[in-house]
């Protein structure tokens, strides 16, 4: 028991401490030199994976059609992992040939809805983000002029959260964020972002294979590429915005979760395998609430007329 007991906490100590420790050292001996240019502009395809978004899925489209970006080299494909409510009309409801929309009938999970968006999308760069992750028109730009390096496979932002109604959780979560975004930093040093930020990352399509149902794919992706001798590092300019959750036990996960994606790369066993979890069971009342605006989908009007 005592030798249990002193492995789980030298493990600890190494997670978070002696891991920070040598990743200093690393990037020390052998820090890399991106060669990024502002001017280089392939051809993006943003995927977006949606469960029942209707209530973000049409200012999400709205706002990545105003990026700062050639409008004949971005693409936005929505895949519906089958959705109850409105976010499907809403999406069609565009019409825009920048917009496509991909209807999955039974529920797959957000890495089979990707492996559907990859196969159809036709740019050189695939943009990895959330149906309700807020992201600035200059983000894009800042994060592809790193992959003007071939050596670079993967750039990743990273999120910061608004707060919700707890003031308590915003700090503990201002705390855990600060300590990912040093680790982050000192791995991007040495061109070895381990995970990456599943609401703002992006990863040349050629490298793109399809991700499991048993990892996350802003783990499983950069892991290849590093695989692959290639680079994945970090913009520390580019962020998304989200909202800090607003009670504990939704906090604890979405914590739960990050800390999973680094350590193993696995989700949880709900989520992996498409049956519902805890977390799902405990939403099925906002879920229901949801189907039943399918007929009263929002006034797009505005949002339509982007061009």
């Amino acid at each position: 028991m005592k030798l249990v007991l002193s492995s789980s906490l030298l493990w600890l100590s190494y997670v978070y401490g002696g891991y920070a420790v040598a990743l200093i050292i690393v990037a020390r001996l052998r820090r890399i030199v991106v060669k990024a240019s502002a001017s280089f502009t392939p051809s993006v395809s943003v995927l977006i994976a949606a469960r029942n978004e209707a209530a973000d899925i049409g200012w999400k489209i709205a706002e990545t059609l105003k990026w700062d970006y050639p409008a004949d080299r971005l693409e936005i494909l929505v895949a519906s992992d089958a959705s109850e409510d409105a976010t499907d009309a809403i999406v069609r409801a565009f019409d825009n040939p920048r917009v496509s929309l991909t209807r999955m009938e039974r529920r797959g999970g957000k890495g089979r809805a990707l492996n559907q968006l990859a196969k159809r999308a036709r740019g050189e760069i695939l943009f990895f983000t959330d149906a309700n992750t807020h992201i600035q028109p200059e983000m894009l730009r800042l994060m592809i002029r790193h992959l003007a390096d071939s050596r670079v496979a993967c750039v990743t932002g990273h999120s910061e959260h608004r707060a919700g109604a707890d003031a308590a959780l915003t700090t503990g979560a201002g705390v855990y964020e600060s300590y990912e975004a040093r680790l982050k930093s000192l791995e991007s040093a040495i061109g070895s972002v381990l995970a990456c930020d599943g609401a703002i990352f992006c990863l040349r399509a050629s490298l793109y294979r399809p991700v499991s149902p048993e990892l996350a794919n802003d783990f499983e992706l950069p892991l290849r590429a590093s695989a692959d001798g290639y680079w994945t590092i970090e913009e520390p300019a580019a962020c998304a915005f989200e909202r800090v959750t607003s009670s504990t036990r939704q906090e604890f996960d979405r914590r739960r979760g990050k800390r999973v994606d680094r350590s193993s790369g696995l989700r949880p066993f709900d989520e992996r395998f498409g049956y519902p979890g805890v977390e799902e069971l405990e939403a099925d009342v906002s879920d229901q609430k949801k189907s039943k605006q399918k007929q009263s989908a929002p006034d797009w009007t505005e949002i339509l007329q982007v061009e």
